[in-house]
């Protein structure tokens, strides 16, 4: 049985979420808040411990995609279901690679989002095709890379210039280049500012 927790500042967003949820047999208790200053402090609530929280990505002068790993770091086992009115790409894949455990619009229907929760509490996964697809080719394109690309594109994302880089890795300023210009090639970016985008959303380590 499942104790879902409702994070959105719109109140007919949260309405309908709590009657969708509560018509289904599988979720006991569904408690929700507007914004993540409530929502911290209902996961921190051991005495009606939340199973998963339905997380807003945009919520007002707050960032719902900011917030996921903190609700994971709070309690790893609670479940965090983001949903949204942004696209999949690339504000879903972002969403899981935060550590989101699932990603439906706000289109969806009633079935679909029990689904989700559904799959979020038993410690499942639970993405659409569509994003699954997404998720797939960006892990098929960071698999090109090989470990100079991913060691220097670091770098560039952490704010190093060529040269600095060159002398750190004992490597020529034009080697470095070239790494740098084959991985972006491979990744489909065009930019520094591409470069620190897809490093952000990545996890680059």
């Amino acid at each position: 049985m499942t104790h879902v927790h409702v994070v959105d500042d719109h109140w007919m967003v949260r309405r309908g979420l709590r009657e969708v949820l509560e018509a289904s047999a599988s979720v006991t208790q569904v408690t929700e808040s507007e914004n993540l200053h409530d929502a911290f402090d209902a996961c921190r609530d051991l005495r009606r411990p939340v199973d998963v929280v339905i997380l807003d990505l945009v919520l007002r002068a707050e960032s719902g995609i900011a917030a996921i790993p903190q609700i994971k770091a709070i309690t790893p086992t609670i479940g965090v279901l983001a949903i949204s009115f942004l696209a999949e790409d690339p504000h879903g894949v972002h969403a899981i690679v935060q550590g989101a455990d699932g990603y439906v619009t706000k289109g969806v229907g009633p079935k679909e989002v029990i689904d989700a929760v559904g799959h979020v509490a038993s410690g499942r996964k639970y993405v659409s095709a569509g994003l699954a697809e997404l998720l797939a080719r960006r892990v098929q394109r960071s698999g090109d890379l090989t470990a100079r690309e991913w060691e220097i594109l670091r770098c560039y994302s952490l704010g190093l210039g060529c040269v600095e880089i060159a002398s750190r890795l004992s490597l020529s300023p034009k080697t470095v280049s070239t790494h740098k210009s084959n991985g972006m090639r491979k990744l489909g970016l065009r930019s520094t500012a591409d470069l620190v985008r897809w490093a952000m959303e990545h996890g680059l380590p």
